[in-house]
């Protein structure tokens, strides 16, 4: 859930964005009004303890083959999947030098197919 730092008098106090009540039926996460700093620290350890317990991590993007754009190295990588050997199978080393060679996916695809 996105939170926020508020102003209150004698300090800060963080509590969600949209101004609502959490599932505990708090409407802050401290009894006592904090530092701006202290605030944001609080703020940045629930948001990173959320991402911990929800598993909402964003995925890690693998890097493009070398040669090839970004498009084209996520669809090799997702059709190596179907191939033993994976990206470093002969089917797969041989696409990839294909279409390095300006071929697309399909004429490289075909072409691979012919050498195994």
């Amino acid at each position: 859930m996105p939170y926020s730092v508020k102003k209150v008098s004698g300090g800060y106090k963080v509590g969600l964005a949209t101004g609502g009540k959490m599932s505990d039926g708090k409407k802050t996460l401290s009894k006592k009004p904090l530092s701006k700093g202290q605030a944001e620290k609080q703020k940045k350890a629930v948001e990173i303890s959320e991402k911990k317990t929800t598993g909402k991590s964003t995925p890690k993007k693998q890097p493009a083959i070398s040669g090839l754009s970004p498009a084209n190295s996520a669809k090799l990588r997702e059709h190596a999947k179907q191939h033993s050997g994976g990206m470093t199978g002969k089917h797969m080393k041989n696409m990839v030098k294909f279409m390095r060679a300006g071929d697309s996916f399909a004429k490289a695809h075909s072409k691979s197919k012919k050498l195994d």
